[in-house]
């Protein structure tokens, strides 16, 4: 499910095709992307630690401070998170200078050019100085993107199946408006249909309501601002 979810989101979201599903094959991505939530998660004190490390020195002093923490799962964290940002700029400047050449055959070859990566850097292209966002800041709501992405997209896609095993009645009912959706669209059903689908629709905002991916999000602002 997890290897599902990342071809998803990179689909739809960046325009990329991680996996194409059709053999066990390593990718170290992939792996990098499974297993950030877990290595995370052993460390809690790393993300009410990590933001303060801003405040010391010049850009590249928190990292050699991280270099220096004496922690095996800590470094390991370190490189899940270096191959996550090492594929994203690889897909970043691909994108952009696709965008920028105006080739038209590589932006179109997965996600017809409509994912949200190459909306997002087109509508930045076009901005005004003042208003564009830094590369960094693309990268960084890029990494953002794909880790949560697979993850919640994955345990609510699991969910769903269980409760639907559990509830034949349902499944019954959801493969039937399935099936003639279907045949009136031919092979595969538009988004704009499999959206529009009732039963369908009912599945999905019962299931998360019972069983968010996510159900507690800790924010914090950097910067005070006035809300209007």
């Amino acid at each position: 499910m997890g290897r599902t979810a990342l071809e998803l989101v990179g689909q739809g979201g960046l325009g990329y095709s991680f996996d194409p599903l059709i053999a066990e094959s390593r990718d170290e991505f992939a792996e990098a992307v499974k297993a950030f939530v877990p290595a995370f998660t052993d460390y809690p004190w790393i993300r009410f630690f990590t933001p303060f490390l801003s405040y010391f020195g010049p850009a590249w002093f928190p990292r050699f401070l991280l270099d220096l923490v004496p922690i095996k799962g800590v470094q390991r964290l370190k490189q899940i998170v270096d191959t996550i940002q090492r594929r994203s700029e690889e897909i970043y400047h691909v994108k952009k200078i696709a965008i920028e050449k105006g080739d038209t055959d590589l932006l179109n070859a997965v996600g017809e050019g409509k994912d949200v990566m190459s909306v997002l850097l087109r509508e930045n292209m076009k901005a005004s100085i003042e208003d564009r966002l830094p590369d960094e800041e693309v990268l960084a709501q890029m990494g953002t993107f794909i880790v949560a992405g697979v993850d919640t997209t994955s345990n609510a896609l699991s969910r769903i199946l269980h409760l639907l095993s559990q509830n034949q009645d349902i499944q019954d009912q959801l493969r039937i408006e399935l099936h003639a959706a279907q045949e009136h669209s031919g092979r595969d059903i538009p988004y704009e249909e499999l959206g529009a689908l009732p039963y369908l629709d009912a599945v999905c905002r019962e299931t998360l309501r019972l069983w968010a991916p996510v159900n507690l999000s800790n924010r914090q602002a950097k910067a005070d601002i006035t809300l209007y």
